[in-house]
This record gives structure tokens, C-alpha cells and sequence, in this order.
């Protein structure tokens, strides 16, 4: 795959081949070589652009199809150190009481500046009257109707941030009211989130009433789907890190998402680790080097359908899948999503990060399944579903001759 930049072309590269991996791989022995390389090479890597594009895409579907009521304030979500100090009280702090949405953030801003750019463009476009700018007081939003408001992110690893800011404005008094009114909802816009995250931002006792996700970002064995890789990986983080808390990153999540403007603190810490007289890093802290950044370019782990087929215990559809040429094709990735339901329904993300493709391709997927009969509106296989799978399974049975040639000819031995 090739993107182009002006009038060159740069060749998007798995990590392990770009030459910080190579030098990275070098730290394992020879016998954890292969493990880390399959680590290494399942990070999502995307740049601000492309975070940029999409969010921009999502916020336009969102507003023409009503995903959510509007108008609704759009505000980038930040993380709850990073807020004004708080005033007097108990130190929790409360969104429009100890600050303003639209407070100065960092000078040197990371997801932050990235989301205030969107934000902005999104509240001057075709849609400004009904994406409302984070500038908006309590007044405003109270003569303007607001119903909605919109926390928008690039990428949630645990969900707690998000938490923690949406609960900033609930305990707001005003908000709090509006909302056990049913007059307004505290919704999320992410690029990417972690199945976890969505949980966590999903549950009952969320502050969140609708999570909505451009991508499912992978974690350690989870898109591979595969428990024997998840465990080897997770050792490996274990041995090779300096300390064993925090191996895994926050909250040992094992995020593998990363973009050109940083490497979120889940990443497992031998992917952050700085480089040294012993060590040679990849990511270098919570950096990433312009280099590396230009050489992976919107860097995406594929995981073909014959894995996620035989990783679902469908193991002949797997055979299947590896012996046809349209092993790449979007029909093979239908069957993975058959082989997936098989036993029950998944949820949408969880599909997503079993497959490594974003959501709006598994819910394109389902549609497709579901208009074919091959699924019903609960995502469960139908009668018609089961027979594909059974049908795809069959392989050209092969019978091992029981009998071996001989051109010596044949002569009775005795007389029965």
C-alpha cells in the first residue's frame, strides 16, 4: 500500500520492518524474536490527517442521519489533572463552576490540539447551527435548547477519562437537572476505543448514555483473537520490562494504538521504553519520531479471514478460506463473521477488533447478512446462516488407497 504525499509516494511499512523495528527486535533473544515481532506488528498506527478525516466524516453522518438529538455542544474531551485547579470544596471538580469548556489547554498540546482542530472546523461548517461550539455558557445552551452534549477523542484505551470528565458534568446542578429531565445526553465520539472502554463507558453506572467509535483499537490478544499469542505476548512484556508493575501500560490494558502526535500510556512499557546504552526503543517514551511516524504512514494489522476462521474453531471453513483464490475478498470476511456468530450474536466491536477493520465495515457486514437472510435483526444466524457455514466447511474428501501396486503378477499363495 503506498500514500501519497505531494508528489512522492512513501511506502506505508509493517512496524517490524521499519528500521527503529528491526533495531527494536534486536533487544529479544532469537527464541522471542518471532512473538515480539507478531506484537510489534499489531499496533494501529494512525495519523493526526486521517484522525482528522474521519472524525470530520462521523460528525457529518452523525448530524444528517440524527444519531443524536441535536443541537449539541461539541466539546474535546480532556483528561481531569489537566483542568484548572479546583476552588474550595471536596477538590471534585465541576464543568462550568471551577472551569470552562473552552479553557486555554496546554502550550504544547497532544490529542488535545488535535481535537480543539476539529471541534473548531465542525462548529464553523454546514452544520454550525447544530454542533454548538464549547464556548457556550449554561445560558446559551439553555436559549439555544441544547440536547445533546458531544465528547469527542481520538482514542480511549481504558474509558476512565472519558468517565471522569463526563462526571464533571453531571455534578453540575443545572446539567444534572436537565438530564433527569430527559432534556439532555452526554454522548462520546472516539476514532478508536478498546472493547474495554466501550464496557466501561456503556455501564449502567456510566455518566455516558452513547458511545460511538470510528474504529475498535487492538489490544494484546484480543484482535488476533488468539489466547495462545495473547499469553506468550503478555509474558514477554512481563520479562523484558524494568518493572513489572505497569508492563502492560495503564490499568494493564495493553493497548496497541498509537498516532503520529504521541504513544498513549497503555501501550505495554517494552514499546515505550527509551533507548540506551542496553537498549534500543521504538517508541522512544510517549514520542514517536517523525521517521517512524512517515514510515508507517495509516499503518492497519491485517488479520486474514483463514485465522480468525480457524481462531473461531471453524477449522475446515479455515481450510476452505486458504485453499480459494477469493481468500481476500470481502465474501471470505462475511464467512469470518459467520464463523465468529457461530454458538450466539457478538456485539458489533467485538467483531471489529476479532476482524482488525473498523465498525462501519462490521455493521456494513451485517447488513449484507442480515439482507441475504443469512442473520436476523438480533444478529443471530439463521437456519439459511447455519447451512452457508455447513456448506463452506465441506472439504473434497481425501481416501488414503488401502491397497499398494504391485506389477509382479499374482499367484495364489494358498487354497481356502
Amino acid at each position: 500500500m503506498y500514500l501519497s504525499e505531494g508528489p512522492c509516494k512513501t511506502r506505508v511499512m509493517r512496524p517490524s520492518e521499519t528500521e527503529r523495528g528491526q533495531a527494536w527486535l534486536s533487544n529479544f533473544v532469537v527464541e522471542d524474536r518471532l512473538i515480539a515481532e507478531r506484537l510489534v506488528d499489531s499496533i494501529r498506527f494512525a495519523p493526526g490527517s486521517a484522525i482528522r478525516g474521519a472524525l470530520s466524516v462521523a460528525l457529518d453522518r452523525m448530524v444528517t442521519e440524527e444519531r443524536i438529538e441535536f443541537p449539541a455542544l461539541l466539546v474535546p474531551a480532556q483528561a481531569v489533572e489537566d483542568l484548572a485547579p479546583v476552588g474550595p470544596g471536596d477538590g471534585k471538580r465541576v464543568a462550568f463552576v471551577d472551569f470552562r469548556l473552552d479553557d486555554p489547554i496546554s502550550a504544547t498540546p497532544g490529542s488535545e490540539g488535535l481535537m480543539g482542530n476539529v471541534v473548531r472546523e465542525a462548529t464553523r461548517g454546514v452544520h454550525a447551527k447544530k454542533l454548538l461550539h464549547p464556548s457556550e455558557t449554561l445560558e446559551s445552551l439553555r436559549s439555544r435548547r441544547c440536547r445533546s452534549i458531544l465528547l469527542a477523542t481520538d482514542y480511549s484505551g481504558s474509558g476512565s477519562q472519558l468517565v471522569d470528565y463526563a462526571t464533571t458534568l453531571t455534578r453540575n446542578s443545572t446539567i444534572r437537572s436537565w438530564r433527569s429531565g430527559g432534556l439532555l445526553t452526554i454522548n462520546v465520539l472516539a476514532f478508536a476505543a478498546s472493547s474495554a472502554a466501550i464496557k466501561r463507558m456503556s455501564r449502567q453506572d456510566s455518566p455516558i448514555d452513547s458511545v460511538w467509535e470510528v474504529e475498535v483499537a487492538p489490544v494484546i490478544g484480543g484482535s488476533s483473537g488468539d489466547p495462545a499469542f495473547g499469553r506468550d505476548a503478555v509474558d514477554l512484556c512481563r520479562r523484558y520490562s524494568l518493572h513489572a508493575e505497569g508492563s502492560l501500560g495503564y490499568r494493564s490494558s495493553g493497548g496497541l494504538f498509537a498516532t503520529d502526535g504521541g504513544a498513549p500510556n497503555n501501550l505495554p512499557a517494552v514499546l515505550r521504553r527509551k533507548s540506551s546504552h542496553k537498549w534500543k526503543g521504538f517508541f522512544e517514551g510517549r514520542s514517536v519520531p517523525a521517521g517512524l511516524a512517515l514510515q508507517l504512514g495509516d499503518y492497519r494489522p491485517s488479520i486474514p479471514p483463514t485465522q480468525v476462521a480457524s481462531d473461531a474453531g471453524q477449522h475446515r471453513a479455515a481450510a476452505v478460506l486458504s485453499a480459494e483464490p477469493s481468500a481476500r475478498s470481502g465474501s471470505d470476511r462475511l464467512l469470518a463473521v459467520i464463523a465468529l456468530s457461530k454458538g450466539g450474536p457478538k456485539l458489533e466491536h467485538a467483531l471489529a477488533e476479532r476482524l482488525a477493520v473498523s465498525s462501519k465495515e462490521i455493521r456494513s457486514d451485517l447488513e449484507t447478512l442480515r439482507s441475504i437472510g443469512l442473520m436476523d435483526e438480533d444478529n443471530r444466524l439463521t437456519a439459511a446462516g447455519e447451512r452457508e457455514l455447513t456448506v463452506r466447511r465441506r472439504r473434497e474428501r481425501v481416501v488414503a488407497p488401502l491397497l499398494v501396486g504391485d506389477d509382479s503378477p499374482y499367484y495364489p499363495q494358498s487354497m481356502r
